[in-house]
């Protein structure tokens, strides 16, 4: 088969760029009259040489000062494989063939989606850190999302709670005023003055009632003479002291009955007697209003958990990515000889891995 042969220069003090090599002999160096120029220092003017023949393509050191490592490895003369790694002096280029006839074990390799395929794409996808970061925002906005949602939930109850409690005090308040305003009017039997409406404008209140000692309703006049038939009522004309009675349950409609007795010592005979019963309607509620202190801390929790989702997400696509970067770049020097050892890689057990690793590296620089 046919092959195409090419020499990439990867990095060093020249612009990366793409060198076509045709059937023949090519002088690399830094002279002028080089087939393959270098302008580098470190490169001596007449470095090595390139022959091409057939599919065959052969590296000769020309004993050069610096030498020719093929692979992280001083040569004499060497025959280059596709992707081999040469180091001029400081130059790194990678000879490249294309169309040659695959091994057994790349055919092996492609059809079974390998390792190294696999880790290709892996790494080649951890580096896109935009593609990372959107990822773990998502992953960390989730659960902070639903802590939000928790922490809002649960300030609201907690507020709602207690501003029940206190509208419930309130209203006792205002259940026993309303018995004492009327107490002197109801005494008299002067049903024309008795005053419902100064507690009904309050907030919360739903409706307000006198009721006679005989349960039937002197004020308001839209409802006088009528019969409430509840038995908070009833228990209110059989109470015998000034203490607050407690609230009715709450009531389908979300409000609750508060009652008072209005009672009168009667010197007479020695002891209080009951003229009637205050009752109001009250709402909590209504009382409570709309919470605006718990849409504001849930809009603030709301934007909190976006912060720290951007703030968890940025730290760690920085702590994956970083080692990643480190590692990819150990593993491109050592194996392009710019990192010299004594020992063999710790890392060979998985050339497959590493060398996807550089692939991606030089895709990426490619691009």
């Amino acid at each position: 088969m046919m092959s195409m042969h090419s020499l990439y220069i990867v990095s060093g003090p020249i612009d990366r760029k793409k060198i076509p090599l045709e059937e023949g002999k090519y002088f690399i160096g830094r002279g002028s009259d080089s087939g393959v120029q270098l302008p580098s220092k470190q490169i001596s003017r007449k470095h090595a040489q390139i022959i091409v023949e057939n599919q065959k393509v052969t590296l000769v050191d020309l004993g050069s000062s610096n030498g020719t490592l093929v692979n992280g490895k001083a040569i004499t003369s060497s025959i280059l494989q596709n992707k081999d790694q040469v180091l001029f002096g400081d130059v790194l280029v990678e000879f490249q063939s294309e169309n040659l006839q695959k091994s057994p074990v790349e055919d092996q390799f492609e059809a079974g989606k390998s390792l190294y395929v696999a880790a290709t794409k892996v790494v080649a996808g951890s580096q896109k850190s935009k593609s990372l970061w959107s990822s773990l925002f998502v992953l960390y906005l989730i659960p902070l999302m639903v802590l939000a949602l928790i922490g809002s939930m649960s300030f609201k109850g907690l507020l709602q709670q207690r501003l029940a409690t206190e509208s419930i005090k309130r209203a006792q308040g205002l259940v026993r005023y309303l018995a004492e305003k009327n107490k002197e009017d109801l005494k008299v039997k002067n049903d024309l003055l008795l005053d419902t409406d100064s507690v009904i404008r309050e907030s919360g209140v739903m409706e307000a009632f006198i009721i006679n000692s005989k349960g039937r309703i002197l004020s308001p006049i839209s409802k006088i003479n009528q019969s409430p038939k509840d038995p908070f009522v009833l228990e209110a004309l059989s109470h015998n002291s000034d203490q607050a009675i407690p609230p009715s349950p709450t009531l389908p409609d979300g409000s609750q009955i508060f009652v008072h007795p209005i009672r009168d010592y009667d010197e007479s005979i020695g002891r209080y007697s009951i003229l009637g019963v205050a009752k109001i309607v009250f709402s909590t509620q209504e009382a409570a209003g709309e919470l605006t202190e718990s849409k504001r801390l849930s809009i603030l929790f709301v934007a909190l958990a976006f912060l720290l989702a951007t703030l968890f997400s940025w730290l760690s696509t920085k702590t994956i990515n970083t080692p990643i970067v480190r590692l990819a770049e150990k593993v491109h020097q050592w194996r392009t000889g710019q990192v010299y050892q004594s020992q063999a890689a710790s890392f060979e057990d998985w050339n497959n891995l590493y060398e996807a690793i550089e692939r991606t590296i030089e895709e990426a620089d490619r691009k």
